[in-house]
């Protein structure tokens, strides 16, 4: 088993390239695969609109940048939003975002849709967006009593439940 220590540790000398690596359960993953330019091109027109709507807030916009969650968990969601209940810092994210984006590809669907998602309840994300650009659905999970209810899933969008202003 590997430790989100190992992963900073390692990080601070130097030695590893983190992009694209996550530990989950205390396993590494990495997305060798990457999600294509569609993929890319939903992840920055997400984060252009939140960038745009969160302009004049103490909210952060982040894309592809880990998280420590847990001792075992470091993620690398596609976008997170982060307020004042998190750290940053150059090694990425300490402490649970207010939303976390993951738009799905062939090779990660069941990640996302499984461990993240448990990962991501487990730690108390407010919002899950799970973003199927084939099928041109988002699934919003919202944290009620510690556990995620389904809210939206169809685009186009009408809202963010934690952002009302935000049009997706």
């Amino acid at each position: 088993m590997s430790s989100v220590a190992e992963v900073i540790r390692r990080n601070k000398t130097g030695s590893w390239d983190i992009s694209g690596l996550e530990v989950l359960g205390g396993r590494f993953v990495i997305d060798e695969e990457g999600g294509g330019i569609k993929h890319g091109l939903v992840i920055s027109n997400i984060f252009c609109i939140f960038d745009e709507h969160l302009q004049n807030s103490n909210l952060q916009v982040h894309r592809r940048i880990g998280v420590f969650l847990t001792d075992e968990d470091m993620a690398m969601p596609d976008i997170m939003i982060v307020g004042d209940n998190t750290v940053s810092n150059n090694w990425g994210v300490f402490g649970s975002p207010d939303i976390i984006v993951e738009v799905i590809s062939c090779h990660s669907e069941a990640r996302d849709k499984g461990y993240k998602k448990d990962l991501y309840e487990r730690c108390g994300v407010g919002e899950y967006w799970i973003v199927d650009a084939e099928r041109q659905i988002i699934e919003i999970y919202l944290l009620a009593d510690d556990k995620y209810v389904l809210g939206e899933t169809s685009l186009p969008l009408d809202k963010s439940k934690i952002f009302e202003d935000i049009d997706i």
